[in-house]
């Protein structure tokens, strides 16, 4: 079961999530965004007994970001900015505590990168091209979506599905309007009572949409 707390997906979306993994059968997923670790431990978990999982995040920010930690309940419901320095926080501070009850088997297929997502070196990690499913759900502030969507594309190649967290959250508007640009040339889909949205690229479009 997910966490209640900020920052979590709902329990519909991690089914979802699921969903689309048992759809395409991925051999290598990438996740931008690890926080407490739920999603990872559900990508692994889902996946065929050889789907490699990588997950990045921040990592150790609490010196940056320890006054967070004061901010008002009713402020991180309605500030994206302060929202995210909280979940900053909360991550440095409690760190992806689910993938501690993956077994040793899981485990092993599970890489944790950490430091700033946009700086991630796509071609020397060997990625490019070589993921099936990228679920970005990072930063939220506008440039960094463009630059995890971006590198998503060069990960996923011609084939595979790219999903997007707090799409129409009331907090973080950004994800939302460069999503909805992304609209414009890609065909978007989006799960009504979700914060998911995604596009589906070749064989992964294929299984779905009927055009």
């Amino acid at each position: 079961v997910p966490s209640s707390g900020i920052g979590s997906i709902t329990l519909l979306e991690g089914a979802i999530l699921i969903a689309l993994i048992k759809l395409i059968d991925p051999a290598c997923i990438f996740e931008f965004g690890t926080f407490l670790g739920y999603s990872t431990a559900l990508f692994v978990r889902n996946g065929s007994p050889g789907c490699k999982v990588f997950s990045i995040d921040l990592g150790d920010v609490s010196d940056q970001y320890g006054q967070a930690s004061q901010y008002a309940i009713e402020d991180l419901r309605k500030h994206d900015r302060m929202n995210d320095d909280y979940l900053r926080y909360v991550q440095s501070q409690k760190g992806p505590r689910y993938i501690a009850a993956l077994t040793g088997d899981e485990r092993s297929r599970l890489t944790l990168l950490h430091g700033d997502s946009t700086k991630i070196d796509v071609d020397g990690e060997g990625l490019k091209g070589a993921v099936d499913l990228v679920f970005v759900d990072g930063g939220h502030d506008t440039d960094t979506i463009k630059s995890d969507t971006e590198n998503a594309v060069r990960m996923l190649g011609s084939d595979g599905i790219l999903i997007w967290h707090d799409f129409n959250s009331s907090i973080h508007s950004d994800v939302t309007e460069v999503v909805r640009n992304y609209a414009e040339q890609w065909l978007v889909l989006h799960v009504q009572n979700t914060m998911l949205a995604f596009v589906l690229f070749g064989k992964a479009k294929d299984l779905v949409v009927n055009e």
